[in-house]
């Protein structure tokens, strides 16, 4: 089921990444490429998630205490004042390093996920179920068809760790995943409400794409994601009068 889940992520966020290509210039773009680097090894030393990074529910006096006793940096952005929307209100280099944060975030599971795939009994179990449906698989999206299919087993440390991952408060729940969702159509688009809406529509068309790929309907935790991020959208306009 985590898998599930960080394919439609995963999809959702390539979307809405492509869209933001053709519909805004290059400006931003070329600032995040130019601040990837020195982000990344920042995160690693912060070592916080991008969660953390925006939603804070810290105080800057306790955020600042533990940094010290940890050695570790301070993040530059006053996150103990964030709240859902407040990505939008940040600066173009404080929303190119969540975007930056959020890409590397995003390919470490992608890269962890695949490995747990391709590895041990479940990637015995792939390799066997794509011998014997060599048809289904020709798209590149065989791996994922495969998930869908449910004839395979996992050890019972994957079982609850994933269950763990979705359930409320998870890393894979329905409010935090359609929070980074937003957070990164956000990041891109800053406050301009227009490009809000043309990215949202970025977001239905890559959950599309992940049905595709699923080879039929996504779990229902997939739809109540994609549900749960177009209420965000829903509420940020109504802030706007849109």
């Amino acid at each position: 089921m985590l898998s599930r889940i960080d394919n439609s992520s995963s999809m959702l966020l390539r979307s809405t990444n492509s869209t933001k290509k053709t519909e805004e210039t290059g400006k931003l773009q070329k600032s995040s490429l130019q601040s990837q680097d020195n982000v990344s090894t920042e995160a690693a030393e912060l070592n916080i998630s991008v969660d953390s990074f925006v939603r804070s529910k810290s105080s800057e006096d306790s955020d600042l205490s533990e940094s010290r006793s940890s050695g570790k940096k301070s993040s530059a952005v006053d996150v103990s004042k964030a709240d859902k929307y407040g990505v939008s209100k940040l600066s173009e280099s404080e929303r190119s390093e969540i975007i930056s944060q959020l890409k590397d975030e995003q390919e470490a599971i992608q890269a962890k996920f695949l490995q747990k795939m391709t590895s041990g009994t479940l990637g015995e179990q792939f390799r066997q179920w794509s011998a014997a449906n060599a048809q289904l698989t020709q798209d590149g999206d065989g791996i994922w068809k495969f998930i869908a299919s449910g004839n395979y087993t996992v050890d019972a440390e994957t079982k609850a760790a994933a269950q763990e991952a979705i359930s409320d408060g998870g890393y894979f729940s329905v409010e935090n995943t359609s929070q980074r969702i937003f957070d990164f159509v956000s990041a891109f688009a800053g406050d301009n409400v227009e490009l809000m809406k043309n990215l949202q529509s970025a977001v239905t068309a890559g959950y599309n794409e992940a049905t595709k790929a699923w080879g039929g309907e996504l779990p229902e935790i997939s739809k109540k994601t994609l549900e749960a991020t177009n209420q965000l959208f829903d509420d940020y306009y109504k802030q706007h009068g849109a």
